[in-house]
């Protein structure tokens, strides 16, 4: 339960720049907005593959923890 606290934690503390360097709004498909109900963290979209590469394999790693012990975590934010 503390890797999931943490692993939480740490996903929470990720922000998204939602500017592009023109100062206007990127796009939704470039600002890795996830959409409702989440994605699985094997998912190719763009927050999942921007994701620092420790956390993405701790939340890989996380998932099949869970997926083991019958829970589905998907990412709901960055």
């Amino acid at each position: 339960m503390a890797v999931f606290t943490a692993l939480v934690a740490a996903l929470t503390a990720c922000t998204s720049n939602t500017t592009s360097g023109s100062g206007f709004p990127k796009s939704a498909n470039e600002d890795g907005h996830i959409p409702d109900p989440g994605i699985s963290p094997h998912s190719q979209h763009v927050a999942i593959r921007k994701m620092d590469p420790d956390l993405l394999a701790a939340v890989r790693k996380a998932a099949a923890d869970a997926r083991a012990a019958g829970v589905e975590l998907k990412v709901t934010s960055g």
